[in-house]
């Protein structure tokens, strides 16, 4: 199945099978803002929304399998929820919420587990990380200080993640699935991508300049360019 996910904040392409739908989220709604969480063919037919509830506007995490898709909901109460649904709109399940921010999760590699980021409570905007356990329906946290934001989870079952303790820049952290062995990778760096193998990254940083430069580096931080 070949998935791609469109958002209003960016695109996103993922290779599994050929053939198979688009995903996309769309304003459907008549006199309404909202968006809706939407399926399609290639050619633009059967155009079918998934789920009633609305969705933010960011873009929805699909399973390495195809099978389910992570998003926000922001609710009549002013409070962000993130569900999961199955791809054909069963099996609504929800995972958590927070009053400032509740979102960019991130998936397992066997999809048996989620990272994701919570506001600590509604007078901030720091976040915590939490780990969700599909398999026995459990939340555990892993870091609770900073404003964090997770990134990916490895191929090593390493869970990469940007804080930000200052308020000002954010760094680029590495820790085991339970939370230990933290270690920083790279200082005053954002928006991490992996290479297809794993082995390098890249990322925007400020170091030793004013304006913002795109570096590569070693999957540790090492041999950074």
């Amino acid at each position: 199945m070949f998935i791609a996910t469109f958002s209003c904040e960016e695109m996103d392409f993922g290779w599994l099978e050929p053939e198979s739908k688009i995903l996309f989220i769309s304003r459907r709604t008549e006199g309404s803002a909202d968006w809706s969480l939407m399926t399609m063919n290639w050619d633009g037919s059967e155009q079918k929304k998934i789920v009633d509830l609305t969705v933010r506007c960011s873009k929805p995490v699909v399973s390495h399998d195809g099978d389910r898709i992570l998003f926000v909901h922001y609710s009549e109460k002013n409070i962000y929820e993130l569900y999961v649904i199955n791809v054909d709109g069963t099996n609504l399940t929800f995972i958590d919420s927070a009053k400032r921010f509740c979102g960019s999760a991130v998936w397992a590699l066997d999809d048996s587990r989620i990272c994701y980021s919570r506001s600590r409570n509604r007078n901030t905007d720091d976040r915590d990380l939490l780990l969700y356990h599909f398999d026995i329906d459990q939340k555990e946290s892993l870091v609770t200080s900073g404003n964090n934001t997770p990134v990916s989870i490895t191929s090593k079952n390493e869970i990469v993640f940007c804080a930000q303790n200052d308020g000002l820049t954010s760094d680029i952290y590495s820790m085991d699935m339970d939370g230990s062995n933290i270690k920083r990778l790279n200082l005053e760096a954002c928006n991490l991508v992996y290479s297809p193998n794993g082995d390098r990254i890249a990322f925007c940083s400020t170091i030793g300049n004013d304006c913002s430069h795109i570096f590569v580096s070693d999957s540790d931080g090492s041999d950074k360019q």
